[in-house]
């Protein structure tokens, strides 16, 4: 008790007697802030040796309105007339377009370069095409003679000649629209119809610096350039550009990327995994008649069809404004029915796909009430392809999926549909049965109603190395039959996921 009392009473005294010798210093506004890749574009267009050029009143005694005007000596494109190919650093939109020609004949030439103006982080670099239209659109007396496959696709692209060039060589030549001797480039005879990447700066080339404008230069002939390459000028010779492009198309999407290069050393441009494709009357497929059906085998265009004569028939469609507000642009594909009549909205692109390869698939619908004979029903356009359960491609109906057994169909409203729903989706088979599952939870199970509602799991298990079909690879969104009484709908934005490849499809625009 003694040594505990003297204990306590020493504590009490160090606690009132003793101190340390101390200082603070102090961090203030510690932050974090993230940098910032921001990329900018301009272009300087040139056609048969004339310039695209901003002019204004000041710079030209004869001209009202400041604007964009060809300034050359070249007869066409003629000098003082309008162009758009020209334009100072800005973020890319819908009016600026690298290319905008309708009129080009064989031996026309020209080229664009391109700035890139990146700020602030080194970046590498992308130019990505997609949304690629080779059409062939109408044919003239002289084309139809030459061209063997009529209207199916254009002849345009295969017939373009590009040369394409790192246009960054050393002082002046940097930016001069020349490919010089110093200058790394690449030749390519045609335009792309797939969508392709190609390399402006990776982790194999190096990055671009932040706050460096680099340059591009892109050359173009109708026809064939006979020589090119650094430090040659190419000569465009138009003798291999025959009647067989006259009144054809090509469209496609320029979209240049970048991507930081700090703590990305393994960087290499890769086409994008996902693409967005415009369906406009302009990308049809020609009208088909029953027999002549297999011509369109495998094309990857869109069309209207007739389901009671198995017919190609674009009369019996079309894209409209609206309504509302549709998922994608502003239009959409609408079709009417009357009584048991069956129109789609159809192709042929999706052949010899295994089901199990399809890991999402969607489409969006409007019903319209107005046009509809007995509202309320939950009538909608529903989802429909040929199927093949035994790779022997031949007919053996169709797999179905119907928005109204996946959900509540609500009039005059933009509903989209997952038809795959992780498995989930419910789907129906126009056969009077379905086939005797040879795998899966139903082995052996026969009689099955087509009517029998079967999840999308369920089937990827019943039938083993099910697809579409090879040939007949048919896939259409219906308005009409077993809806009666007649009805109005709309379809937009039909999206499919095949492995790593997306596609997402516009219609209308």
């Amino acid at each position: 008790m003694s040594l505990g009392a003297i204990v306590f009473v020493g504590a009490v005294a160090w606690g009132a007697t003793g101190a340390f010798f101390s200082d603070t210093e102090t961090s203030t506004g510690n932050t974090f802030s993230a940098g910032a890749i921001d990329l900018t574009v301009d272009s300087t267009q040139h056609y048969n040796g004339n310039i695209c050029t901003l002019l204004t009143p000041t710079s030209s005694t004869t001209l009202e309105t400041p604007g964009y005007y060809w300034v050359g000596n070249a007869p066409y494109p003629a000098q003082g007339s309008a162009c758009s190919g020209t334009w100072l650093a800005t973020n890319l939109g819908p009016t600026n377009q690298f290319f905008n020609f309708n009129d080009i004949k064989p031996g026309d030439e020209g080229e664009n370069t391109i700035s890139l103006h990146i700020d602030n982080n080194d970046a590498y670099a992308c130019a990505d095409i997609s949304n690629i239209h080779n059409n062939d659109n109408t044919q003239t007396e002289p084309e139809a003679a030459v061209d063997a496959n009529g209207l199916a696709t254009g002849e345009l692209a295969s017939n373009l000649d590009f040369l394409i060039w790192s246009d960054n060589g050393a002082g002046a030549n940097a930016g001069n629209n020349i490919w010089d001797a110093d200058e790394v480039g690449t030749h390519s005879a045609g335009a792309p119809v797939t969508p392709q990447s190609f390399t402006l700066a990776d982790s194999g080339t190096g990055a671009i610096p932040g706050t460096q404008t680099r340059y591009l230069g892109f050359a173009w002939c109708a026809g064939t350039f006979t020589a090119g390459g650094p430090g040659i000028t190419p000569v465009c010779n138009g003798t291999s550009m025959g009647n067989n492009v006259q009144t054809d198309s090509y469209t496609a999407d320029i979209s240049l990327r970048v991507e930081q290069a700090r703590n990305n050393g393994n960087f290499t441009c890769t086409a994008p995994a996902s693409t967005e494709i415009d369906v406009t009357t302009n990308d049809l497929q020609p009208n088909t008649a029953h027999a002549d059906l297999a011509t369109a085998f495998g094309s990857d265009k869109w069309f209207f069809y007739n389901d009671e004569s198995d017919v190609i028939d674009n009369s019996l469609g079309s894209f409209v404004s609206g309504p509302g507000t549709p998922p994608l642009g502003s239009n959409s594909a609408q079709m009417t029915v009357t009584g048991s009549q069956r129109r789609n909205l159809a192709t042929y692109q999706f052949s010899n796909v295994p089901l199990s390869t399809i890991s999402a698939m969607s489409f969006s619908t409007l019903a319209q009430s107005a046009g509809d004979g007995s509202p309320g029903t939950g009538r909608d356009a529903y989802l429909n392809f040929n199927v093949d359960f035994n790779g022997s491609d031949t007919f053996q109906n169709r797999l179905v999926f119907v928005p109204k057994q996946n959900g509540s169909v609500v009039a005059d409203t933009w509903q989209n549909w997952d038809a795959i729903q992780g498995g989930a989706a419910k789907w129906s088979f126009s056969g009077s049965v379905w086939p005797t599952p040879t795998a899966g939870p139903h082995i052996g199970q026969v009689g099955t109603p087509g009517t029998t509602l079967k999840t999308w799991a369920d089937i990827l298990a019943d039938y083993p190395g099910i697809k579409t079909r090879t040939t007949d690879s048919w896939l259409g969104m219906r308005v009409g039959e077993p809806y009666a009484n007649g009805f109005t709908g709309n379809v937009d934005k039909f999206s499919i996921t095949i492995g790593a490849t997306t596609k997402t499809f516009d219609f209308g625009n």
